[in-house]
């Protein structure tokens, strides 16, 4: 039963209450003066609204994006600048795990050094293919480009508590050395 001192309507959603249509939201997008009017990706079908939704309008200042399904593509230059990035990345990675091999297998057998080299090179490698992903996949590169942010966020926290470890430890042993001096002068 409908309520008139509640401007929302009705409580119950089976009697056709909850909100009433809000006006408002973003005014439509209007073209930069100078600039190529924005179209939908190549491939991808009009923009489709769900049924029994409100109409969705995109903020002012965004590019053009799919609003169901998030398809958002990057331009051309963004791709070289995304793909280059990715192969770097995967060179990195590929370093990284060719470091690792030669401190296990030479003559100082750091295996501490190697593990923390062997993760930062797969998770530099797995970065490298999210980046790259978004530059030969379509529909999904917000997706893959965090992806890939993740992976390299990953990378650059074990990076710093590895130089925190390292940080530590020499500070101990120069305290060490102080005081192994200190004990032999006297």
């Amino acid at each position: 039963m409908a309520n008139p001192n509640q401007p929302w309507g009705p409580s119950d959603p089976a009697q056709g209450g909850g909100y009433p249509p809000q006006g408002g939201g973003y005014p439509p997008q209007q073209q930069a003066p100078g600039y190529p009017p924005q179209q939908q990706a190549p491939g991808y079908p009009p923009q489709q609204q769900a049924p029994g939704y409100p109409p969705q309008q995109q903020a002012p200042g965004y590019p053009q994006r799919a609003l169901m399904g998030g398809g958002y593509e990057f331009d051309e230059n963004a791709n070289s600048i995304i793909g280059s990035a990715g192969t770097w990345t995967n060179v990195l990675g590929v370093v990284c795990i060719l470091q690792a091999a030669n401190s296990a297998a030479g003559s100082q057998h750091s295996y501490l050094g190697a593990a923390v080299n062997v993760a930062v090179g797969v998770l530099l490698v797995l970065a490298g293919v999210a980046f790259r992903n978004v530059v030969t996949t379509q529909g999904n590169d917000i997706a893959h480009l965090m992806t890939a942010l993740s992976k390299l966020g990953t990378v650059l926290l074990i990076r710093i508590i590895c130089l925190c470890l390292a940080a530590v430890f020499i500070v101990i042993a120069v305290l060490g050395v102080m005081a192994v001096g200190a004990a032999v002068s006297r």
